[in-house]
């Protein structure tokens, strides 16, 4: 077998899709990238590799992941617009590819991405599966650093669906796991406007969003939570802090 077919394979149906983009034609360009990413996932061999002097038997895996994850993460974002399903499948895939590669960082990145793609489709349920695995592998990698970001999103998340003792739960949760969340900065901001919904009082959401919620717009996906919420409160939060 030529270990170099596949590679070529994939290479020339990137080509094609590249082709077709210039074409105009993004739905068939879609196809040809995603065959090509197959392709470098595939394209490696289970090598036999026989030492007459020793009889030592070894296997190697020779493939192409790496590259069918950096194909897969780098059209992601150029299919947003014809159909987010398609990129939400490409980082799905890019960060699949990377975790066989053992590079779980980047497969937690992925698998954010896929998650903000996913919540602007108004797929709560996969959105709420993707942040989950984020915060697994974060945990596992003891990077904490990152995971206060995706604690959060995953409580403005329940929030948005008005579930705020699932909200409460994920905080109280967090606090007692990750000492990193605990002592962030943006903490309080975060229990103060739990404990408004927790209330159930329409006068302290809206006074404790204005007073202690400002930090949300530095976050594109705050604005599209509360700029899509179904809370008026939130709505009318959102309009006033762009003032």
């Amino acid at each position: 077998m030529n270990i170099g077919t596949p590679f070529f394979a994939a290479k020339s149906y990137e080509q094609a899709a590249q082709m077709t983009q210039q074409l105009k034609d993004l739905p068939t360009a879609a196809k040809y990238f995603d065959r090509a990413g197959q392709l470098y996932a595939e394209g490696g061999i289970y090598i036999y590799i026989l030492f007459l002097s020793c009889f030592e038997k070894r296997f190697s895996f020779l493939g192409y992941r790496d590259s069918g994850a950096i194909l897969y993460e780098r059209c992601a974002p150029q299919f947003q617009q014809l159909d987010r399903a398609i990129s939400i499948d490409f980082y799905l895939k890019a960060a699949r590819l990377a975790e066989q590669e053992e590079k779980a960082f980047q497969a937690a990145d992925l698998y954010e991405k896929a998650a903000m793609q996913a919540i602007r489709m108004g797929n709560f349920q996969q959105t709420t599966e993707l942040l989950e695995t984020v915060t697994k592998i974060l945990t596992t990698m003891e990077r904490y650093d990152r995971i206060n970001r995706v604690i959060l999103y995953r409580i403005l998340l329940k929030l948005f669906n008005e579930d705020s003792i699932a909200g409460r739960n994920i905080f109280d949760q967090a606090c007692q796991t990750y000492p990193t969340f605990d002592q962030w900065e943006d903490r309080d901001h975060i229990e103060l406007l739990l404990e408004a919904f927790d209330q159930d009082d329409k006068d302290l959401i809206s006074q404790r969003c204005q007073v202690s919620c400002r930090f949300l717009l530095n976050d594109k996906l705050m604005c599209f939570f509360f700029v899509n919420c179904r809370n008026l409160i939130l709505w009318q939060l959102i309009l006033n802090l762009f003032v």
